[in-house]
């Protein structure tokens, strides 16, 4: 059961310091983890989803043409390192993999790591989709590529890097080849899971079923997090905007399968200045099993470049790893990215009272109340 007490006490703390420095059937739709907390000034919108479908369900195939374009045409994802080819995805019978993992499940502009194991090793893979046209030829680097055991495994990793236009369900196929002869094809079907808009996107993918938390904290001192998730908000002029926690995933070690975590804001209250991000360990679930993670941020589509760290941001939880429940280290974000004045909306921000939108600091029972709802 999440019970963040010391950390909420840090919390405070930390945020008062950097205050001072200032598709079709099949798609899935996850519940928002917004749990919503008393707001006498402005009132929140009462109704989580004052539209019925404020953000449409995403059609597997908006195109009816588009299953015949490119696979490097920006509606599916990125592979750095890597060159286009035209073409179907090639196929032998050199061998299948004997493992591979990567989430079924996926948020736009997230990340997918795929881990491959083989006897066989390789020099190239080649990764597609199902009924789209060409696909990505990856050559792994050296320190990607892990001997294993007595020499007969090897081991690969690939970055999947979803745009923020993908949108639909599709069947992703791999094969590997060598001088010698290409594998067979192995095909992972992909669900994509839809979020709130908003011109700011924060995305945490892992890439497997750990309780791992994102955090941020706004210009203002609000801290996103499952324990102050924000949500809908009314504007002055009777709109609703979106700022908080879209996606909270594994909470309590339930595994949803997502295994990805998503903060978005609405363009109208896009606060300039410096947003301060964390990725935290609330509990390793599975302390045998290492995890991998991308922190990724993008505002409008576009990556921003941070003013401390690397942006897509990248770390591992190594196995044996300590559950972080009662402590966050507030003095090492994992990156921390400006908003310039020019950039954020005109006046947007000043529209609601983000600092009254909610307490920053949940009691202890309503602590208590949260981790009950999310088991």
């Amino acid at each position: 059961m999440k019970t963040k007490i010391l950390a909420a006490v840090i919390l405070l703390a930390g945020i008062a310091f950097q205050s001072c420095l200032g598709n079709g059937d099949d798609t899935v739709v996850l519940e928002s983890s917004g749990v919503k907390k008393p707001n006498p000034d402005p009132e929140p919108n009462p109704n989580p989803n004052p539209d019925p479908n404020p953000n449409p369900e995403p059609n597997p195939n908006p195109d009816p043409e588009e299953d015949d374009t490119s696979i490097n045409e920006g509606h599916y994802f990125e592979i750095n390192n890597s060159q286009f080819r035209e073409g179907s995805v090639p196929h032998g019978s050199c061998g299948d993999f004997f493992y591979v993992n990567m989430n079924s499940m996926v948020l736009a502009g997230g990340t997918n790591w795929i881990s491959i194991g083989s006897y066989v090793k390789y020099d190239k893979f080649y990764i597609g989709i199902e009924g789209v046209n060409g696909y990505y030829e990856y050559s792994p680097d050296v320190d990607e590529e892990f001997l294993g055991v007595d020499g007969y495994e090897y081991w690969y990793s690939i970055p999947l890097k979803y745009t923020m236009e993908f949108q639909r369900n599709i069947n992703i196929m791999i094969s590997a080849g060598n001088a010698d002869c290409v594998s067979g094809i192995y095909t992972q079907e992909i669900t994509f899971v839809k979020s709130q808009d908003g011109a700011l996107n924060v995305v945490l993918t892992f890439d497997n079923a750990k309780d791992i938390d994102l955090l941020v904290v706004t210009p203002s001192g609000r801290m996103i997090y499952f324990g102050d998730p924000g949500g809908f908000f009314n504007l002055e002029d009777g709109s609703s905007v979106f700022l908080g926690l879209d996606h909270d995933s594994n909470a309590g070690c339930s595994a949803d399968g997502l295994n990805n975590e998503n903060v978005v804001i609405s363009e109208e209250v896009v606060e300039p200045g410096d947003y301060y991000v964390y990725v935290n360990l609330f509990s390793n679930c599975d302390a045998t099993i290492a995890t991998n993670w991308t922190c990724t941020v993008r505002y409008k589509g576009v990556l921003l470049e941070n003013k401390v760290g690397v942006n897509p941001a990248t770390g591992t939880f190594a196995v044996g790893a300590a559950s972080n429940e009662d402590k966050i280290d507030f003095d090492n974000p994992v990156f921390v990215f400006s908003v310039p004045r020019s950039k954020a909306a005109k006046a947007g921000a000043g529209k609601i009272d983000l600092q009254k939108s909610g307490p920053s600091q949940p009691s202890r029972a309503e602590l208590q109340k949260i981790a009950a709802r999310k088991k």
